[in-house]
């Protein structure tokens, strides 16, 4: 069994979004080395862009502030290659997305302010990581990875059709 927590960075390609940070924590158990199962759980930070974002370019301005989101989900892992010193380690998983939205904007014509209603959404994962063993059951690891959406969740504005929303 293993417990392991880690810092990350993204960089969204979504218009509305600029970078997104956070933190993961996630339980993993071997059962059938070198394949095991993950439990992760993790809070993020994803920055909406300081400029006029072209979802509502014409309708809205002034987009600001900061989604956040807190994934939790399974993954299935993978020992690519396991050595004595260290290894190669591919995970593959779903993440419920729970989302809380601080994205701000204000109306063109009227000048008036509010903040988007986004709807929580699920994603899959897939990652690579190269852990190095140190003493003790200490591990550090560096790792790159992909998301995309399986179930986007929409932004609401009231009165204007709804967007999808791409984490």
């Amino acid at each position: 069994m293993e417990l392991r927590g880690a810092a990350n960075l993204w960089m969204p390609d979504f218009d509305l979004y600029d970078y997104a940070y956070g933190i993961d924590l996630e339980y993993r158990n071997w059962f059938w080395d070198p394949v095991g199962f993950a439990l992760g759980v993790g809070v993020s930070s994803v920055r909406a862009k300081n400029d006029d974002s072209a979802i509502y370019n014409k309708m809205l301005k002034d987009i600001d502030g900061q989604l956040t989101a807190v994934p939790v989900g399974p993954s299935i892992v993978y020992k690519f290659a396991d050595t004595p010193e260290w290894n190669l380690t591919g995970e593959a998983g779903v993440r419920y997305v729970f989302a809380q939205s601080a994205v701000t904007y204000r109306r063109v014509k009227t000048d008036e302010s509010g903040t988007l209603d986004i709807d929580n959404s699920v994603i899959a994962v897939l990652g690579l990581d190269f852990e190095r063993y140190f003493s003790n059951g200490m591990v550090f690891f560096v790792g790159g990875g992909y998301q995309m959406d399986l179930d986007e969740g929409d932004i609401h504005v009231s009165e204007y059709k709804d967007e999808s929303n791409k984490l």
